[in-house]
C-alpha cells in the first residue's frame, strides 16, 4: 500500500493505494488540504491503519433517510415481527427523518444524535400544542429512548454492512425512562 506526496500551493496532498476492486481495477482515495508534510504523512498513516485492519469505508453520499428507507427497513422486515417494523417505520418517519433525514450517514456525530435526543424531548411532539407557562410538548423520556433504539439497531446494522466504521449512537447519550413514584 503505497502513499504519494505532493504540495499544490501552501497546502500537501497525499495519495494512498487501496486493495484493487474485484475485477482488477485500480483503486486510490486522495485528501488534501493539510497545513504541512507532517500532517499529511500522520493522516496517512492512520487511514493506512484503518485499511490494514479493515476498518475502512470509502466515503458515500447515503443520507439517513435513503439509508432507513430504502435500505434498512426494507432489509429488516423479514427478521422483525410486522407491529416491531411498522413501530419502527413510524419512529423513522414521524421523529428520525424530518430532523436527520437530509443529513450524509457518515457525518452523523454521538453530539448530534445528544442534541436531537434533547429536543426530542423538548418541543417533539407532531401535535401542536403547549404547556401552561407557553413552552412546546416534549415526547415522553420513554418515547425518545425508542427512538434511540430504533436508530441504535439500524446504525449498527450500517456498520456490519460497511457503511460506517463505526456506530454514533454507541457513544450518544439517551435519555433514560422516568419510573412513576410509587403509591
Amino acid at each position: 500500500m503505497a502513499g504519494h506526496f505532493r504540495k499544490r500551493g501552501t497546502r500537501w496532498y497525499f495519495w494512498i493505494e487501496l486493495d484493487p476492486r474485484p475485477n482488477g481495477e485500480r483503486r486510490q482515495r486522495s485528501v488534501g488540504g493539510l497545513r504541512t508534510r507532517r500532517e499529511a504523512e500522520d493522516a496517512y498513516a492512520e487511514l493506512r491503519d484503518e485499511v490494514r485492519k479493515g476498518e475502512y469505508v470509502p466515503p458515500s453520499k447515503a443520507t439517513v433517510r435513503s439509508f432507513l428507507v430504502d435500505e434498512w427497513l426494507p432489509a429488516i422486515r423479514a427478521t422483525v415481527r410486522p407491529t416491531t417494523w411498522d413501530h419502527y417505520r413510524r419512529l423513522a418517519e414521524g421523529y428520525v427523518l424530518p430532523v436527520l433525514g437530509g443529513r450524509l450517514l457518515i457525518d452523523v456525530t454521538p453530539s448530534q444524535l445528544n442534541a436531537f435526543y434533547a429536543d426530542l424531548l423538548r418541543c417533539g411532539r407532531r401535535k401542536s400544542g403547549v404547556r401552561a407557562d407557553g413552552e412546546p410538548l416534549g415526547l415522553a423520556p420513554k418515547t425518545v429512548r425508542h427512538v434511540h433504539t430504533m436508530l441504535h439497531k439500524a446504525l449498527r446494522d450500517a456498520v456490519r454492512w460497511g457503511q460506517l466504521s463505526r456506530n454514533p449512537a454507541d457513544r450518544a447519550d439517551p435519555p433514560r425512562p422516568s419510573t412513576p413514584e410509587m403509591r
